[in-house]
């Protein structure tokens, strides 16, 4: 039998939990927030806005994006604007599978790599589960304004052909411009598609150089770095997503190449989560 005392506390949490994130979200005072969550070799990526509504990019491949989550949104009415799954590899689905089972998206965006093409049951479980009946979806390339930052969702697989088993290069892009602070979010996208893709991110993002925060796409891997690219956006910041691994991320020479084109780099492994915290004039802060 549940005691009336232990109710109580119950209640009392929930209602202490309730007021906290409602105060935390009103601190924020007309700023986009961008959280760069450690998850380790992975990536998860939570974006606010001045109002409040949220955007989820990837989920990691643990729980570390569950406990950030429920830090911020109330666990037993979990709701995300935007749940994007940039590619569906396990250290960016698995976070997100586990978390759609418990959290309502208003908008599930992800690349349409057809489930036949890739031996991969994560993948499979994802296609046939409860997330995607629940929530409408996009496959699509598409823009939107939330709370005034722009955002404009981009599929590689439109502009370009792409192998659907190289599930990396039909990564999501997202690129974002608050108030002409502007911020592109590359997934695991491979040199060649960011070669293919940056006049494309230009026109339609309307980046103008320097960019001021980049995500590093594939936790800052040699296969995934690209001169030409680099040098068109000029980032002033750039983040890597990254933990323990067996591969080398990120490579040195990476990091050396960003540094000579004047981008600080910033990482998770070093710094565990990283927060960019967005001003109406463009200013910017990291915490």
């Amino acid at each position: 039998m549940f005691k009336p005392k232990l109710l109580v506390i119950l209640l009392l949490y929930v209602a202490i939990k309730s007021l906290f994130i409602e105060f935390a979200g009103s601190l924020q005072n007309g700023k986009t927030i961008l959280d760069f969550i450690d998850v380790g070799q992975g990536d998860s990526i939570f974006i606010t806005t001045p109002l409040g509504r949220t955007i989820l990019i990837d989920g990691g491949p643990n729980y570390d994006s569950d406990a950030f989550l429920d830090d911020r949104i109330p666990f037993w009415d979990c709701y995300i604007d935007y749940v994007i799954i940039t590619h569906p590899d396990a250290d960016h689905l698995t976070g997100v599978n586990r978390i759609l089972k418990r959290c309502k998206a208003g908008l599930l965006v992800f690349p349409g790599i057809p489930v036949e093409s890739l031996d991969s049951d994560l993948y499979k479980g994802f296609i046939n589960s409860n997330a995607l009946r629940d929530n409408k979806i996009s496959n699509k390339s598409f823009d939107k304004v939330i709370d005034g930052v722009e955002f404009h969702f981009l599929m590689p697989s439109e502009f370009m052909n792409l192998n659907p088993k190289n599930t990396n290069d039909h990564s999501v892009f997202l690129c974002m411009d608050y108030g002409g602070f502007e911020a592109l979010f590359t997934g695991d996208a491979g040199a060649k598609v960011l070669k293919s893709m940056t006049s494309i991110v230009k026109n339609k993002c309307g980046i103008d150089e320097p960019l001021e925060v980049l995500k590093i796409p594939h936790h800052g891997s040699k296969y995934n770095y690209d001169q030409y690219f680099t040098e068109e956006v000029k980032p002033v910041v750039a983040v890597i997503s990254v933990g323990k691994n067996k591969f080398g991320h990120p490579d040195p020479q990476v990091i050396e190449n960003y540094a000579k084109n004047g981008t600080e780099v910033f990482r998770t492994d070093e710094l565990g989560n990283i927060s960019i915290v967005i001003n109406k004039n463009k200013s910017f802060k990291l915490k």
